[in-house]
Parts: structure tokens; C-alpha cells; sequence
């Protein structure tokens, strides 16, 4: 995550009760965005990398606290406010199969929970599952204190809910979506009715990228001529991850999201993925 600020000439404190402010905390430092959703338009971004000997130490906690002191008035003015959570850390259980007082149970079958961690759950009411995750304590707590107001949403569990929102109705074939981070991605598999995979792969380089991709494609018995891939975050078309993939996966898509916000001239340096995370978030939490 690198530091950048970008405002538009339209921006206005004043008009802060039309405003939809998303923040999206990793181990790297955060970004916020404000969302004019009069205009549907992003009037800021900003994102900031935060140094410390350790992501998970108290050093790390209260640098990110008091750059939420730095950045915003008191917390409780903002009334139109949620917060993305990105981790790679993430159990998906069917609904019919979760009992909440077990989730913590569910959750360290497949991950590891250090001392420096809770663990939180979602429930995906489109796709009927509930998304079990960590995260630092000290975060989430700080969050919490300084925005009362603040909705907390792990960012599987919003890419999740935009895949079948987006999908529920045309999909009539299996399909994968690929969510890229700057050194993991998530990807997931869905039939016309329901989940089939979903997880979470670190990558160095173009090769484990494809590597995971096509050894799920063997798992789960698809034909990269037939099932095609969607892919969102931060892979470009001009990137070596995107041509290692099209020499075996016949149908890649990139995600379309143009015509329902709009990045003024103020922002249009920005790359769309850097505000696909806010404007998801923005439609869950709605």
C-alpha cells in the first residue's frame, strides 16, 4: 500500500450527510474513500502505509489510531460509515450447517488463531453462508471506539454477496471469480445455485498465480475451454499474471463496473480496483 491523496473540486465538508465513507484496513496501513451518493461519484481516496517493526504489535495499533485522529473530526459524524476488513484468513460455512455458538470452533479447523486475534463471522444472506474470519483485536477494537456508528464487513464477505447479487440470475454455467491483492488471492466457484469453492492462495509471481488457478480447475473437474474466469482487483490486462493465465484459460473477463459510479478528472489517475473494495462495500452496507 503507497501513500496517495486524491480530492475532487467538489468535495465539500459540508455536505457530509450525503456522503458514504468506506475504509479498508490491512496489515500494510489503510485507505478511506468518500462516495457522494447523490452524485455517485468518489470525491476522495487516500491511503496510507503504516511502518512498524510488527503489523500485529501495539506500535502498529496505535499509529493506525492516531491516524484516524489525524484524518477524520470526531467519529461520531459520520452516520453513513463502514469498514472493509482484508485478511486472508476466512472459513466460508453453509448456513444450514453453522451454529453460532461454534464459529470459533469452525474457524480454527482450517486457520491458525494467534494471541493477537478474535475471531468474527459474517452471514452472506445472498449466497446463504456465513464467512468466519480474524483480525487483530487491538484494530478492530480502535475502529470500533473512534466511529460508534462504523458496520465492520470482512472483504470476502462483500465480494462474495457482489458475485451472486451480480450472478444469481444469468449465471447458467459454472464460473470462477478471482479477487487479486497485492500478494494473495481469493478465488470462487459458483453453480447457478450455490457455492462450490472458495479460498485463499499467497503468490510471488505469475506462475503460483496460474499454478492455483489451474490445480483448482483440476479439483473441481472444469475445462478451461468451457468454464471461463472473471477477474477483479489488481490484475491488469498488460500484467504477466493476465498472459500466464490466457495461455491455458480460453475466456477471461475483467469486472465491469462503468456504468454504476463515476471517477471525476480529479481521481482519474486512480485505477478502478483501488475503488471497486469502497464501492462494493457502499452496496452491502446500504
Amino acid at each position: 500500500m503507497n501513500n496517495t491523496h486524491l480530492i475532487d473540486k467538489s468535495y465539500s465538508p459540508e455536505k457530509r450527510f450525503s456522503h458514504f465513507v468506506s475504509i479498508l484496513i490491512n496489515l500494510n496501513g489503510f485507505s478511506f474513500s468518500v462516495f457522494d451518493i447523490s452524485m455517485k461519484n468518489f470525491v476522495e481516496y487516500k491511503s496510507i502505509k503504516i511502518e512498524s517493526s510488527s503489523e500485529k504489535s501495539i506500535e502498529f495499533c496505535n499509529k493506525f489510531l492516531g491516524l484516524l485522529k489525524t484524518e477524520f473530526e470526531s467519529g461520531e459524524h459520520y452516520t453513513q460509515i463502514a469498514c472493509i476488513i482484508e485478511s486472508p484468513k476466512a472459513t466460508i460455512v453453509p448456513e444450514v450447517l453453522f451454529i453460532k455458538d461454534r464459529f470459533h470452533e469452525y474457524f480454527q479447523f482450517n486457520q491458525d488463531l494467534n494471541n493477537t486475534e478474535s475471531v468474527y463471522f459474517d452471514s452472506l444472506k445472498n449466497s446463504e453462508n456465513e464467512n468466519i474470519f480474524s483480525f487483530p483485536t487491538c484494530l478492530i477494537k480502535n475502529t470500533q471506539e473512534f466511529f460508534p456508528n462504523i458496520k465492520i464487513f470482512h472483504q470476502s464477505s462483500i465480494f462474495i454477496e457482489e458475485i451472486f447479487l451480480r450472478n444469481k440470475k444469468k449465471l447458467i454455467n459454472t464460473k470462477c471469480f478471482v479477487l487479486a491483492n497485492h500478494d494473495y488471492f481469493e478465488i470462487l466457484v459458483i453453480s447457478p445455485s450455490k457455492i462450490l469453492l472458495h479460498n485463499t492462495f499467497h503468490y510471488s509471481g505469475a506462475s503460483d498465480f496460474t499454478y492455483f488457478v489451474l490445480n483448482i480447475y483440476e479439483q473441481l473437474r472444469l475445462s478451461p475451454e468451457i468454464h471461463p474466469i472473471e477477474l477483479y482487483g489488481s490484475i491488469e490486462k498488460n500484467s504477466d499474471i493476465y498472459f500466464s493465465l490466457k495461455k491455458y484459460i480460453k475466456t477471461i473477463e475483467f469486472a465491469n463496473c462503468n456504468n454504476e459510479f463515476i471517477i471525476s478528472q480529479d481521481l482519474i489517475n486512480l485505477h478502478p480496483h483501488n475503488l471497486l473494495n469502497h464501492y462494493f462495500l457502499f452496496k452491502c452496507a446500504s
